[in-house]
Order: structure tokens, then sequence, then C-alpha cells
């Protein structure tokens, strides 16, 4: 950050209010040139309208200003109805009794009032100015940064009034000589956009080079700070970022202190912060919190992060396929086992995996952004790849684990707004890079995102209902029904493998009893509220929906009937969808448990009706 310009004493200071309006209007108008978010409302009051007022505020600090409950509405209303002799008496004696009213007496005074987000009134022949406190600057109400979380320091955000950002830039520099200059573009859209600087500290060469690259252009509609980006930015086909972009108010009155300018969007919450240096990328608005210390050991950590996601990969290919010799003969040949039958080259491989990898980040982003989950963060693990998407209380991961050769995706309750806390296996799927391919993918994606979403239960229900048949043969058979319990209980593939194994086939109704039953009394009963547990249940519902008869026998006797916990069971059943028919028939199958049932009697034909008809 710079350092401050030393110099005289500002003019402010040794300025007293004069009994001139028309003086303190010019000498305010003159100080806040360009600062298009201080209000500047002349006005007359008194009987006849006769007496000359001024009223000076920050738009978005006083938006109330004229309603009869705040404290300037009762005393602009009073003044309309008392003569304009009695307006000065009225003002040196205070007559409303109104206890966040003050007298000011010089022009540092009045600055001081208007930077806080109060308003502050002028009265022609008064040599006093009144101090009128409003509602102040918009407080944590407004927004909570999402994608620039920090331990230390503020918790606001911009919103999508750009009124509202510039205010909470101008909450962190209350000084005149931080401009706001207002544009309107976009020929339909009318789009607002501020240039935010300080005015003795910015370049004037990138100023004036700014307001010409947003006057060169003609544009139907800006509808966010990114299309403004792409409009301006020389050249355009350049792959590395000209801007900025943070949604911190803090972040952008410090670059606003380093002499750099801030774009803002109305109906964007972000910044555009120029020049975007290569360096600015590298730091966080929390650096400046901490000892010079640890925010150097940060900043090398970055650096370092960034060396080695860059070079690592062609390291390794470089390596493997090029420069053989300088690994060690066991090594080279353990890598050349690995790679045997693999029809894919290393490059390749490397490739489809990244493709797979964001494919499925893809997917879950856009479904947990519509749940308030944040962008997706990168996470450092041992084995592998992560990213995590966090509402700031729950987090989800996704992991390709490259020991494994698989895609986790993983659940857990935040410690911190940045750290989560121990993580719960949802899902598990193989993934290898040689031998899978993008539909495998994307079909772990649709997995993944079963579990993220939540099933639209009655609608599943029902469309299963719809596509039954009366003969039942295309109906799902237990073998599936098993099948889609493996994403719940990932072991149940190797026991079912093994049971192929000793009995050449899956004994449904006996692996139902022996190995299903047991793994859902213990979900059931020490995780309630789980989210395997609520897809269990659906599970439950959508199969014997969509099953044939073997299979609702298999989940009625061979599942809930061989669970034995009565808590347990319970939980189940309060986990079951609207509309689920087991909620229906449970309680007659559970009265069966134990008893022999005897086999029901062919019932005998009866007699035709034409024959009794003709007797």
């Amino acid at each position: 950050m710079r350092e401050a310009v030393e110099g005289p004493v500002k003019e402010t200071e040794q300025i007293r209010i004069s009994s001139n309006l028309r003086d303190n209007e010019i000498y305010i108008r003159k100080q806040c040139e360009n600062c298009a978010d201080i209000l500047v409302r002349p006005m007359r009051l008194g009987e006849d309208r006769k007496v000359d007022c001024l009223m000076v505020y920050i738009e978005v600090t006083v938006s109330n200003m004229m309603l009869d409950d705040s404290a300037i509405g009762k005393m602009i209303n009073h003044f309309w109805k008392i003569p304009p002799e009695k307006i000065q008496e009225f003002l040196k004696n205070n007559s409303l009794g109104i206890a966040d009213v003050q007298k000011l007496e010089n022009m540092d005074e009045v600055f001081g009032a208007i930077l806080s987000g109060n308003a502050v009134f002028f009265i022609d022949g008064y040599n006093k100015a009144m101090k009128i406190s409003s509602k102040g600057y918009p407080n944590m109400g407004v927004a909570e940064a999402e994608s620039e979380k920090v331990l230390r320091g503020s918790r606001e955000g911009f919103s999508d009034s750009v009124k509202t950002n510039s205010a909470l830039v101008r909450k962190r520099i209350r000084d005149t000589r931080m401009k706001v200059e207002e544009y309107q573009s976009g020929v339909r859209s009318n789009t607002t956009i501020q240039i935010l600087y300080i005015e003795d500290l910015v370049h004037e060469e990138l100023l004036e080079e700014v307001k010409n690259r947003l006057e060169e252009y003609k544009i139907d509609g800006i509808l966010d700070s990114g299309m403004l980006e792409q409009l301006t930015e020389k050249p355009w086909y350049s792959p590395f970022p000209q801007y900025q972009v943070t949604e911190r108010p803090d972040r952008t009155a410090l670059e606003l202190l380093n002499g750099k300018i801030a774009l803002l969007c109305d109906n964007s919450p972000s910044a555009l912060i120029l020049p975007g240096a290569f360096s600015s990328f590298m730091e966080s608005s929390e650096d400046w919190y901490h000892h010079f210390e640890m925010a150097t050991f940060l900043r090398i950590l970055r650096y370092l992060a960034l060396l080695t996601a860059t070079l690592l990969p062609g390291l390794y290919l470089a390596v493997i396929r090029f420069h053989t010799q300088i690994l060690p003969t066991n090594l080279l040949l353990s890598f050349a086992d690995a790679r045997e039958g693999v029809p894919f080259s290393s490059v390749t491989e490397l490739v489809l995996l990244e493709l797979a990898f964001e494919l499925i980040q893809e997917k879950l982003q856009a479904a947990l952004n519509e749940q308030g989950f944040g962008e997706a963060v990168a996470l450092e693990t041992d084995n592998g790849r992560g990213v995590m998407f966090t509402t700031g209380e729950v987090a989800y991961g996704l992991f390709y684990e490259t020991k494994q050769r698989s895609f986790v995706l993983r659940s857990a309750t935040m410690k911190t707004p940045k750290q989560p806390g121990d993580w719960r296996q949802l899902s598990m799927w193989l993934f290898d890079e040689g031998e899978n391919t993008m539909q495998d993918a994307e079909s772990i994606a649709n997995d993944f995102l079963e579990l993220v979403q939540g099933s639209k239960r009655r609608e599943l229900v029902q469309t299963a209902k719809k596509r039954r048949k009366k003969d039942e043969e295309n109906n799902a058979d237990p073998q599936f029904f098993l099948n889609r319990l493996v994403p719940v209980f990932p072991e149940l593939r190797d026991e079912m493998n093994e049971e192929r194994i000793v009995y050449g086939q899956v004994r449904t109704a006996l692996f139902a009893a022996e190995k299903v039953a047991p793994k859902c009394e213990n979900l059931a009963k020490n995780y309630k509220d789980s989210e395997p547990m609520k897809r269990m249940c659906t599970i439950f519902c959508d199969m014997y929906a969509a099953g044939d008869m073997d299979t609702r026998a298999v989940i009625q006797f061979g599942v809930l009937n061989n669970i034995k916990d009565e808590a347990a069971i319970n939980n189940i059943i309060a986990n079951f969808t609207d509309g689920c028919d087991l909620q229906k028939v449970y309680k007659h199958s559970r009265k069966l448990i134990g008893k022999n049932i005897k086999p029901e009697k062919e019932k005998k034909k009866g007699k035709k009706v034409e024959a009794r008809l003709s007797n």
C-alpha cells in the first residue's frame, strides 16, 4: 500500500460555515466533484417556500429521508408549516427535542458527518449546519462473500445493487478524494456503471484510458460485469486475465489505496480491479490483516503450489515417455507392468481423467449453486485431487484417489469457514482412465447428483407405476434392487461377487436377510438423519413400486422383517416418501414374523351365468 502523502492540512479544517447558503453550496460541490454517490439537494421551506435550504447526504444511507418516522422527515415537515423568520430560532433551540441532531461549525465536521453516513442540513442566513443521523451504511444484512472467504477480516460482500456496493467502499474510505463517477451503458438496458478511484493516487493516463474504453463500444445491454470485462479488454484474444475480479469491499478499498481503479456494474455482485498485475492474483485480502512474516510465508506457499501444479504433470510425462533412463530399473518395470494392456498413451489418460473430473465437478457445481453453495475450492490431498463445495456450515467434497483409481463423494460439517471437519463417504465409483470412457464419467456424475439433489420422489414413484405392466416381465427384479443398494453400501459389490463364485448366482432372498438387513439396521439405528439413510429409504420405495413380486417379497420379508430393532424400523418408516406403498403394507408384513403361512387354496370355478339362465 502506498505511503500517505505528506502535505499541508486540508482546507476543510480551516473553513467555517458561512451564513450565505450559496457560498456553502459552491464549496461543497467543489469538494464533492465527481462523487456521484454524494447528493446535494437544494430546497425551499417555510410558509410560501421563501427560505432556501440545502441537504447533503450519501444516497444509500438516507433513502428514507422523507419518511414521517425519521428525524429528517419530522424536521422538514415541521419547517413547511412555520413562518420563515421562526426557522432559525427553531434550529437554535432544537424545539423538536431530537436527540440525534447536532450543530456543526466548520466544513471539516460537515464532511466527517456526511462520510459517516449522516445527513447535513444548511439554511440560508444561519452560520451553522445541522447533522441529522440516518440509518447509516449498509451492514452485514447486504450479503456475505462466498468465493473469497477469510478467517480474519470483514464478512461483508457486494450485492447486486451498484449504489449499495459503492457505499460499502465509501464506508471504508471516508474521504472526498475518493471519486465515484457514473456512466450509463447499453442502448436498451441503460445499465449504471461506476468508476471508483482516489484522485491524488490514481495515474491520470490509466484513468483516461479506462474512460475511453467505456465509451468506444456500443451494445444493446450490459447485464453483468463479465460482459463489461470482455468488451473493454485489449487484446481480447489473450488467455491471461487483464482484470482482477473480487466480491469483497475491503479488497476493493485496499486496491484503491494502491492507486488502482475499480469498476462496479449494476446487477453484478463483483468489482473489476485494474490493472490486473500477476502478483495481485497471488494475494488475499487476509494477507493485510496478518503479520508481515505470516503473510510472506503464505504468499511463498501459493507460488510454490503454482509451480508444482504447472511443472509436475509435464515432468511426469517427460520422465515416463522420453527420459526413462533417470528412473531405477525396478521402478521402470513396475510402470511397464501397470501400463500393460492399456490402449491409451499417458497423455491421453491424463486428458481423459481431467475431462472426467471437470465433467463431474461442473454438474455438481450447477446443482449445488441452486442450494446456496459457493464455487468449488481446491483441496490438498495426499492421494490424488479434490475440490470442496461449501455453504459455510456444510461441505461436499469431490475426490479422485489415484491409488484406488476411483471417484469419491464425501460430506462434512465445517469447523471454520475454510476448514471442514471429518469427511463421511457418500458414494464411490471405480474409474480407470485407461479403460473407462466419458460415458462412465457421466454415469458417475448422475449418481452423485442424485445424492446431493435428493430424488424427486413422488415423480419417480408415479413414473414407476406408469411403467409397470400387467405381466411384470420387464419390471425390476431382486438383483436390480440389490445393485441399487451398492452406492449406499459399497461392500455389497464384493459380497455379491463372492456369492456368485461359491453358488454360481446371488441367492437374493438369503442374501437380503443375511447381508443386507444387518447393514440397513445399523444405518437406521446409528445414522437416522444422514443422507445415505434417506437414499436407502428412497430406493426401498422406488423398487417396491417398480419391482416385480419377487422384489417386493425381498424388500418386505428379506430386509424389513429381518430388522429386529424397533427404533431402527421406525426410523426407516419415518423416512419413507409420501405416497410410498410400503407405508400401507409394512405393518401387516411385520405381523407375519415367526408365523408359518399356509399356501392359499385354489378357488373353485364358479358356474357360468349363461348355463344358469338356460336351466
